[in-house]
């Protein structure tokens, strides 16, 4: 939430629009808190796996409602605590759509996305805490470290990747994608995964890493070489061989800023399969600069 997040797109993720791709990419708030949680919670032993960690049968857990409260608390930290100013979408698309349930009387009521995005409109907001993780978060992901040194080799630069093990790619720095460090806009730096294939049924998680230095280093989210993960839950029975075609956008701004690869003419991706090994392919993968 707190990596790479200054785009309303980076953090919700892509536009869902009739006639246009049905999965164009979710954000960093559903790839990453959202389904890492859904999988923590669901256990994989179970036959069904009818429980939080199966998108159709969630709903039945009584933490889905705790856990979905928090995702909503963490959209208002992202607007009103962060460092930098965010803001939702304002296409008048997204602030017209509309949802239909039935209230407590069983009466089919009518609600639209700009009569929700503020809570206190709807009656509750969040107590004012202490946010120690989001002052150690900030504080670390903008310090430089130092010029790190030459990257490991790419291992494959042939396309699709599968990716049934650890990958390591080579990828240009256009200068359109280094347009991004020192500038005064609202821009990011972004690595962009594109024609991600899977089945909606996959349990899938890979970690995306950039200019890792040492194979025997376990990357995770501490490290600045850390960029994002891309993950799914199982979509149940209703899909069964309906395949998943979607792309991820990472921020690499603060990697960028913090490995001081703003004059490299490449940089090496790495693609670490944590679940789901050989059941999720690459179509490609570039940088761009993109900006709300």
């Amino acid at each position: 939430m707190v990596q790479g997040t200054t785009t309303t797109t980076l953090f919700h993720g892509k536009e869902y629009r009739m006639c246009y791709s049905p999965d164009p990419g979710a954000g960093i708030i559903e790839n990453g808190i959202h389904i890492s949680l859904h999988k923590w919670v669901g256990d994989p032993n179970q036959p069904l796996k009818e429980d939080l960690g199966n998108f159709y049968s969630a709903g039945y857990d009584p933490l889905f409602y705790a856990h979905h409260a928090n995702i909503d608390r963490m959209w208002n930290l992202w607007k009103t605590k962060l460092p930098l100013p965010h803001c939702d979408f304002k296409d008048t698309d997204w602030l017209g759509s509309s949802f239909l349930f039935y209230d407590e009387n069983a009466n089919l009521v009518r609600a639209r996305v700009g009569d929700c995005i503020d809570t206190k409109t709807l009656g509750y907001d969040y107590k004012d805490v202490d946010l120690k993780w989001l002052e150690n978060e900030c504080g670390s992901t903008r310090k430089t470290i130092g010029k790190a040194k030459n990257p490991l080799p790419a291992t494959r630069n042939a396309f699709p990747l599968v990716l049934d093990k650890l990958v390591r790619v080579d990828v240009p720095v256009t200068k359109k994608s280094r347009n991004v460090v020192g500038e005064e806009d609202d821009g990011e730096q972004v690595v962009i995964l594109q024609d991600i294939q899977l089945e909606r049924d996959s349990s899938v998680k890979f970690d995306v890493c950039i200019n890792v230095t040492d194979d025997k280093k376990t990357i995770g989210p501490g490290h600045p070489e850390f960029v994002g993960s891309f993950t799914n839950i199982p979509h149940g029975h209703h899909h069964h061989g309906s395949k998943l075609n979607t792309q991820l956008s990472l921020s690499i701004s603060n990697a960028f800023k913090g490995l001081q690869l703003e004059d490299e003419a490449k940089v090496v991706v790495t693609l670490v399969p944590k679940e789901g090994e050989g059941l999720v392919s690459v179509g490609n993968i570039k940088m761009d600069h993109i900006r709300d």
